[in-house]
């Protein structure tokens, strides 16, 4: 999530962060990891369900919740890279039923 949100500047967050902690040994091997994982550009892909279907096939009111999904979503995304819209969609059925189940 962080990388999403530091979006082209992460890189310079990362090694900003590796200065501060006089760690940049680690924040390079963090960097090698990312790139390697294909995350470093992962702000950039779009979700693989916008918040218009999920309201349909989850039948999720409109409202904040959307936004815990969509969320729910983009951290699955970024774990299974090469996921399609029916799994994740599964994924986000279970999350509802374990929200629900609360």
């Amino acid at each position: 999530m962080l990388l999403r949100t530091t979006k082209d500047l992460w890189v310079t967050c990362l090694f900003l962060a590796g200065i501060l902690e006089s760690a940049i040994e680690s924040a390079q091997d963090l960097y090698i990891m990312i790139a390697r994982m294909k995350l470093d550009m992962s702000w950039k892909n779009p979700p693989l369900l916008d918040g218009r279907i999920m309201i349909q096939a989850l039948g999720l009111p409109k409202g904040p919740l959307v936004g815990t999904f969509m969320e729910a979503q983009v951290r699955w995304t970024l774990n299974n890279p090469e996921g399609t819209k029916d799994e994740v969609l599964e994924h986000l059925k279970q999350y509802q039923q374990k929200l629900e189940s609360k």
